[in-house]
């Protein structure tokens, strides 16, 4: 099954499925993603492959990530958060704006973003580095989490 760019997901009329709910990505959306594969780590998996065939290896991590716009909502995910994980909303989610953050012993493990990208791009990167964050850090929309992301690179760099 393929999906074209911006074309409604086939099957019966669900909030999923109407025209305002798209299925996108870089062109098409395989049956292994519509199955719960990405395509984006798919294609990250593929560099990680290519980079050691050309003798490269790499230790990076990517953290699985994924995002739908559903209706006037911008639904974004990365990691695996568990059931053990603690949860901590930054924003109002009455708002329709807002973040899970997700902490296991004090390393971000995931994070859910509704109509929030600045936190998702600095979150995915937060959570593929592994980072620290406490609770407090993680609840507080007084700094940024690109500051957080910002202060962690340091941290790094210091270390190295």
């Amino acid at each position: 099954m393929t999906v074209s760019w911006s074309t409604p997901w086939p099957g019966p009329r669900t909030p999923t499925s109407s025209p305002r709910a798209t299925a996108r990505d870089s062109g098409t959306v395989s049956s292994a993603a519509a199955c719960g594969s990405s395509p984006f780590r798919t294609t990250d998996q593929a560099r990680i492959a290519a980079r050691t065939l050309c003798g490269k290896p790499t230790e990076r991590f990517t953290a699985p990530w994924f995002w739908s716009d559903q209706y006037d909502h911008r639904l974004q995910m990365a990691g695996l958060p568990q059931a053990g994980d603690t949860a901590v909303v930054r924003g109002d989610p009455s708002s329709h704006s807002f973040t899970v953050v997700y902490l296991r012993d004090g390393v971000i493990t995931g994070l859910h973003a509704v109509n929030r990208p600045r936190d998702f791009a600095a979150g995915r990167q937060l959570v593929a580095a592994r980072a620290a964050m406490a609770r407090g850090e993680a609840v507080s929309e007084d700094v940024p989490l690109s500051e957080s992301m910002k202060q962690h690179q340091s941290t790094v760099e210091r270390r190295a």
